[in-house]
Parts: structure tokens; sequence; C-alpha cells
């Protein structure tokens, strides 16, 4: 099997800066732009459906996808953005209160603990083992999924560590991994290995974009 995780166009939200994303951001002309250019770079790429996000901003990117190489969309919450705590939608990342709450969400080794209506990092694991668990189930050998920066980088981590998969190495990843809107990761996984990673984020489609 061959998974390609590819991060949304550049949102209206991105352009904004540092704030929390808003569920219903939508792409900005920009990111449309990086959808195409992404589009035709998949017409010589194997793909035999697409998976995507139901979040606007990543669906606006898949349809703009399909409408280039014709496979069929599927929507998941699967592959959705992590979510924030709703109260602090919009608001500044560097807001002294946020950062208070990230950091103890980030803390946190208690999987039952939420500051109110947030996926903690438990739950995004669980989610993207879920994730991993559907794509593998599915008959198709070559599957592109659109996703999100912060979620994709959970399910790298679910696929090296697994089970042993922890909040640090989360956050460690988190810090670590930097992603470009569409950028490309490519993912394999056979009987013997299990998952690999063969490509993390190219984005060389973008050129000067």
């Amino acid at each position: 099997m061959k998974l390609y995780l590819v991060r949304h166009g550049e949102s209206i939200s991105n352009v904004k800066g540092s704030i929390v994303q808003p569920l219903g951001s939508e792409l900005s002309e920009k990111g449309k732009e990086q959808a195409e250019i992404l589009a035709k770079r998949f017409k010589d790429i194997p793909v035999d459906i697409i998976l995507s996000s139901p979040l606007i901003r990543a669906k606006q990117t898949a349809e703009i996808i399909q409408g280039v190489i014709g496979k069929e969309v599927v929507y998941t919450d699967l592959l959705s953005e992590r979510r924030n705590p709703s109260g602090f939608i919009g608001k500044d990342t560097e807001d002294p209160e946020f950062k208070k709450i990230n950091k103890l969400l980030r803390d946190s080794t208690d999987p039952s603990f939420h500051h109110s209506d947030e996926e903690n990092l438990f739950d995004v694991k669980e989610r993207a083992e879920r994730l991993l668990e559907f794509v593998s189930s599915r008959k198709e050998e070559h599957i592109l999924c659109v996703t999100h920066g912060v979620f994709l980088k959970i399910v790298i981590g679910s696929m090296e560590f697994g089970e042993h998969l922890t909040s640090k190495t989360i956050c460690a990843l988190q810090d670590f991994l930097r992603t470009n809107n569409t950028g490309i990761t490519v993912c394999g996984k056979d009987d013997k290995r299990g998952w690999s990673m063969y490509t993390w984020n190219d984005h060389a489609h973008l050129g000067e974009l």
C-alpha cells in the first residue's frame, strides 16, 4: 500500500499568522493556486481514491485535485485537524491564557484531562490509530489523504511508535517537524515491515509560489 498524506492549501487563517484557526476557514486565493499545482502533480502519480477531512479548507483542496485527476473523494472526520478549545478560536496563539492552557494539555499524562471541549493529545492519538486501521482495511493500493498539519504529524508518530507513542513524543514531533501547505508526505505499508515513511513534506511543486 502507498499512502500520500497532503496538507491542505493555504487558508485565509494561515495568512493571518499565529491564530487558533476556525474550523470553517476557507482557502485563500494563493491556497487555491497551490491546490491546482498540487493536482497537476498528481496527474503523474497513481491514485485510486482521495480521502479527505471534511473541514472546508481540506474539502476545497480535495475538490480541486478531484477536478484534475477525476478520482472519487470520500470525506471522513478521521482526517480532521485536532480540535482546540472552542473558547480560544480566532485568538492569537501568543495569548497568555491560551499558552497557559496549551501547556497544561501538552504536559498532562492523564488521558481524561480536558480543559473544555478540545481533543487532548490522547484523543488525537486514538483517532490517528483508527485512521491507520481504516486505510489498512481498504482495498485500494494507492490512497491520497487530504488532511492538516498538526494531525499529520501525529499520524506519522503513530506509524513509528504505535501503542508506545506518548504525549511527550507527540509534543517533540510537533516542535521538530515542519509542514508546508500542500506538502506531500509519502508512506508505505507491507506485511513484513509495517509502516515506513519515504518522503516528508515534499513541496517542490510550489517552486517560488
